[in-house]
């Protein structure tokens, strides 16, 4: 069993990449999305909204990974993850509304997701949430600037699957190494 397992397990970056895909879908499990997707500046919401969630959950992938390997094995497969990454959103078109340049709007996001989220779990419970990082997401995807999020309701439904989100991506990260 364990030759079966080596010849037709998944690549690292594939099982990365249905992760964020799966973490992001967990997210917007929203019932009450359809009332914030008239907010979304795009003809297709919906993609602009899976887009910004599967932007959260990338970031989160590689920092968990970055965590877990070091940066040395990181660096060895990074490229063919973002590869892989970029063409799933492509083939979708999740992001075809999108002004200005791809990468640098998810280098952007990446920083303040990680800037939010970081100090979100690092806070007493209760005690901070992440507005922006749940604006962009739920309520102005693709927007280059970056409100807040001025619906409770966002708030709570985040708090309730912020820990599930974590879960999913704990366990593909052990599947893929």
């Amino acid at each position: 069993m364990g030759l079966f397992n080596q010849i037709f397990k998944k690549n690292p970056a594939d099982c990365l990449l249905d992760t964020c895909i799966e973490s992001a879908e967990y997210l917007l499990e929203f019932p009450a999305l359809e009332m914030f997707l008239h907010e979304a500046p795009s003809h297709n919401p919906r993609n602009a909204i899976k887009f910004e969630a599967m932007l959260f959950t990338y970031g989160m992938i590689l920092n968990q990974v970055y965590q877990k390997l070091g940066p040395r094995r990181v660096d060895a497969f990074q490229n063919e993850i973002w590869s892989k990454f970029q063409n799933y959103v492509r083939t979708n078109r999740l992001a075809e509304n999108l002004s200005g340049n791809f990468t640098d709007f998810c280098n952007n996001r990446f920083e303040l997701n990680h800037n939010q989220i970081g100090q979100y779990l690092n806070s007493p419970a209760g005690s901070y949430s992440p507005k922006k990082l749940l604006a962009n997401i739920f309520q102005y995807p693709l927007n280059q600037s970056n409100k807040e999020c001025n619906n409770i309701e966002i708030e709570k439904y985040f708090n309730n699957r912020i820990f599930g989100i974590l879960d999913i991506i704990s366990k593909g990260i052990n599947k893929s190494f």
